[in-house]
């Protein structure tokens, strides 16, 4: 896999939408990656993380993402 790049936060386009655009897909697992990222913007709007908490976790949820996502045939 190339590098893959994702923008996540509450105006960013849904993750699925984003790997479309790079060539690739998680198929029917899209959206429980969809709600982790919509969980952490909510948690640290709400002030229950910390922005390293939520960098750690994004970075994770980046990890487990290209870890699972497929080239589109």
């Amino acid at each position: 896999m190339s590098e893959l790049s994702l923008s996540f936060g509450a105006m960013s386009p849904p993750i699925e939408q984003q790997l479309n655009e790079a060539g690739y897909t998680l198929g029917m697992s899209a959206p429980k990656y969809e709600r982790a990222a919509d969980s952490i913007v909510y948690l640290r709007v709400q002030g229950y993380l910390t922005m390293s908490a939520c960098d750690a976790a994004r970075k994770k949820l980046m990890k487990d993402i290209a870890k699972e996502a497929r080239e589109l045939q």
